[in-house]
């Protein structure tokens, strides 16, 4: 009876002593925790002020599944790259566009200005084959009384007003059309001066895309100036022909598949570990 009581104190001492070293290791792994969660709602919050910041308060359908805002802003900046790449293409001839994001949005800063004088060749382009066309038919054309404007009397003698030129303006209506459908769009016709000589192109300058502080800008105390760098490339987006509408890979190349090793790709929102 002695032995048994002895026993039973020994077991009431070891478990006394593992119950204390259970409720250490709780402790400790509830303080290991703590930061954890804390950077966690921290950065829920960031997320949330940063969807806010993009949406303002129509993302109630969203709920609170963080996926689903992180997605909602990526598929954002994804549609803005990819429309930029297809604004630059067609701004440029369908050329080839830029692999890095800094050049992505310094050619995009220069678009406004490539489209001004995307406009002005054109202009010219439908002018140039109007004009060629008319001295090919009419030998004498003198350009220099084109150049003068309108004559200030017709043919019959009458005052060239603007009854009359709303008149040859609307006759002349569909060759316009016609020629304008004609003229080849798909090169840059460049400026020339009185003297038939070639003037050089100005090269718009690169505008900064970063817009002011304003009350909803996100983290207003983070310079976003350094936050891309000179290498950097849309991962995701890359070597696809943006000239086309479907987005095929360049020189048909078959998509690589994402390496194993990608955290990305590994586990699905939803999926088992």
């Amino acid at each position: 009876m002695e032995q048994l009581k002895e026993w039973f104190k020994s077991e009431r001492a070891n478990w006394d002593t593992e119950k204390a070293g259970l409720l250490k290791r709780a402790k400790d792994a509830e303080s290991a925790l703590k930061p954890v969660a804390e950077e966690l709602s921290g950065l829920k919050r960031q997320i949330n002020a940063m969807t806010s910041a993009i949406f303002g308060i129509r993302i109630a359908h969203m709920g609170s599944d963080m996926w689903k805002k992180l997605k909602a802003a990526y598929t954002l900046i994804e549609q803005l790259y990819t429309g930029a790449q297809r604004v630059i293409c067609a701004s440029s001839y369908d050329n080839a566009a830029p692999t890095l994001i800094k050049d992505t949005l310094a050619r995009l800063s220069m678009t406004p200005a490539q489209i001004e004088e995307l406009k002005r060749s054109a202009a010219r382009a439908g002018t140039l084959l109007a004009l060629t066309r008319a001295k090919a038919g009419i030998a004498d054309l003198d350009s220099v009384d084109i150049a003068k404007g309108f004559p200030s009397e017709q043919e019959n003698g009458e005052v060239f007003d603007n009854e009359a030129l709303r008149r040859v303006t609307r006759e002349m209506r569909p060759l316009a059309s016609q020629l304008a459908e004609e003229a080849n769009l798909m090169v840059h016709r460049s400026f020339y001066d009185a003297n038939n000589k070639r003037v050089e192109a100005v090269i718009p300058e690169v505008q900064n895309l970063i817009p002011p502080i304003r009350k909803h800008t996100y983290t207003p105390n983070v310079d976003p100036v350094e936050l891309i760098s000179e290498e950097v490339v849309f991962q995701a987006l890359t070597r696809i022909d943006w000239t086309t509408t479907d987005f095929q890979p360049l020189d048909g190349e078959e998509e690589a598949e994402p390496t194993p090793d990608d955290p990305s790709t590994s586990h699905q929102h939803g999926d088992e570990a």
